[in-house]
Formats: structure tokens, sequence, C-alpha cells
């Protein structure tokens, strides 16, 4: 901002492109001209708005709504973030529920399910803040510059005219047409760090908002993406992790299994207690056994060790296997190794008669 000291009083006072040849103090109401090297300063940035488009320096409706709801924003913001983040709270809260119902809950899978909610919040979150962070560094650019003195209008950001006082949080200024916002909250950030006795040409002012609305607009695409793939994402590392706790051999966890009579003749069960009921899981065997019983009554239950040794055949097909070792995995369930080398969930395996 472009200030200079009046002869008469010795008051500082901003100056303006507006004018280039004298000015009239605030404070005393004397005119003075002004230096030969300030008049060419003036002369140069008078030269340099006329070159710079006007709609640069203005602000878009949107622009100017972010600043006059700038509350009502931020619980938008709140419900916002909320609202991205049910789709994957459902999943792990839903995974939650299902672990924690069984007649053993496994903690450790509990927690396993609040991977989509903690992925999908701190990916929401972060890109929510960094276009906030965005939109409001553009308009801390476009806040008017301070009074120079006691008593004397705030001066706008691009050419020094003075700021007529308003109520709305935006003011354009009647010299150059650019919007400044007069948020008292905005204005006293952005010159916190400002340097007032820099002076910058209509120009360079341009390229700044340019560059600040690129940024915003690319900031607000990737919070939209962020929305959208968020818990895409949050699924896929759940199943990838999944995937790598299931490698991770530990000890056996106590699962137990028993023999079921179906189409396909003895095949082994996972049974589990779950809401009072017991439940029969066959693993990836299709099969028309019964699935639900109110006890485990009649159910021969045995650990996946029990196995170990005993011939069976890989669901409906005819391949014949003997199951060489039984381990736990850290995702909470118990496998069986198999002598061809490959390793399959005990349920679902048929005994050979």
């Amino acid at each position: 901002m472009r200030t200079v000291s009046c002869p008469n009083c010795g008051a500082t006072a901003a100056l303006s492109i507006e004018s280039v040849d004298a000015h009239t103090c605030v404070a005393c109401k004397q005119s003075f001209a002004l230096s030969p090297e300030m008049q060419r300063s003036l002369a140069d940035g008078r030269a340099a708005l006329a070159r710079a488009a006007e709609a640069d320096r203005q602000l878009d409706e949107r622009e100017r709504k972010s600043v006059a709801d700038a509350g009502v924003a931020n619980r938008w913001t709140g419900a916002w973030i909320a609202a991205t983040l049910v789709p994957p709270a459902l999943l792990g809260l839903g995974w939650g529920a299902l672990t924690l119902g069984q007649e053993r809950p496994s903690w450790s899978l509990f927690v396993f399910g609040l991977i989509p909610i903690a992925f999908s919040g701190a990916l929401v979150v972060a890109a929510r803040g960094a276009m906030a962070r965005a939109r409001y560094a553009l308009l801390e650019a476009c806040a008017a510059d301070l009074p120079a003195g006691p008593s004397q209008p705030a001066c706008c950001y691009v050419c020094g005219a003075s700021i007529a006082a308003s109520t709305e949080p935006v003011a354009r200024c009647r010299y150059c047409r650019a919007d400044n916002v007069v948020d008292p909250a905005i204005v006293a950030k952005a010159h916190a760090h400002r340097d007032r006795a820099r002076v910058e040409s209509a120009e360079v002012i341009a390229a700044r908002l340019r560059t600040l609305r690129e940024e915003a607009k690319r900031r607000a695409t990737y919070a939209t993406g962020a929305v959208v793939a968020g818990p895409v994402l949050a699924l896929v590392a759940m199943m990838a992790t999944s995937a790598a706790l299931s490698s991770r051999r530990v000890g056996l966890h106590g699962e137990q299994f028993a023999v079921v009579q179906g189409e396909h003749g003895a095949c082994i069960a996972k049974v589990t207690q779950y809401s009072g009921r017991v439940r029969l899981s066959y693993g990836a065997l299709r099969t028309r056994a019964p699935e639900d019983r109110p006890s485990a009554s009649g159910l021969a239950l045995q650990p996946a060790s029990a196995w170990v040794g005993r011939s069976v055949r890989v669901g409906a097909s005819a391949r014949t296997v003997t199951i060489r070792a039984a381990f736990g995995t850290m995702n909470g369930s118990d496998y069986v190794e198999l002598d061809d080398g490959t390793e399959s969930d005990l349920a679902g395996l048929c005994l050979v008669e």
C-alpha cells in the first residue's frame, strides 16, 4: 500500500491511483502536490490497471456467498463430512455387530471393522480441509487494506481508493471495481502476515488471484472425488488388509467344526453361536444343507486340529487330498494346509467315505 505524510499536519494517508497528481489529506482537508517519483509510480499503477481484466479482481457468486455465510458453511461442512461417512460407517458397524454377536467375539476383528470408517474419515476430512484452506487463501488475498491512520476508511487492495463503509462482508471499489473482503475476521487474519509496504500492480494481483482460484477449484474436485472414492477405497483397503492378515499364521483360535450330511455327503461345517442360535457355514461349498438351527445338540463339535491326517474332497469335486496341518490366521479364522501345498478353509471340505 502506498502512503504519504501530509506536509501540513503530518498525518499518514493512503494514496490511490485514482489521483496521480495531488492528494487531499483526510485529516486536515488540505490538498498538496505529489512528488514526481510518486506521480510516475501511481501513473504506472493506473496503466497496469487498465491492462488487467476487471473480472479477474471480482469474486463470483459462490465466493461472495462463502464470505457472507461463513457460519452456515461451517455447519454444512460438518453435515457434509458426516453424510459421506455413512456408507463406510454402516459397513464397519455391520462387521462389528456380526463379530461381537458370535459365541467368542474377536475384538481384533471388531477393530478391523473400523478400518472403513477411519480410512474414509481421514480422506474426506483431509480433502475438505484442503479445499477450505484454498478458498480461504483466495478470500484473504482479496481483503481490503487497513486504514492508513485513525478515522480513515479502509482502502482497496488493488488501487488504494477509499472503500465506503458497508454492512456487507464484500464491498466493491468505486474506482477499479475490485471486490474487497471487508469481513473483520478475514481482514484481521490477512493483515497479520501481509506486507503493508509491498506495492503490487493490478496485473500481478490478477495473476495471483487466478492461481488461487485454480487451486481452489482443483481442491474442490479432489474433495468431490474423496466422497465418491472414499468408501470404495476403504473397502479395497479392508479387503487387502484381510488378505494380508489371512497370510500370517498364528496359533489356532479354537473354532469349532462338525460333520453335516448333505447332497455332497458328509461335509465339514463351521459352527458358531450367533444371537442365541447355531449357525452352520460351509465356506465356498454350495449346498442345501441346513445353515441355521436352534442349538448344537446332535453335532459332534471338534477343533480344526482334529481333522489333521484325514482324507477329504475339495468341495463338490472328486479331487482327494489329505489335511497336513491346521493353523490360525491373524484375521481370527482357522484354516488347514493340504498335502498338495495349498491352504483351505476347513469348512466346505467333504470327508472321503
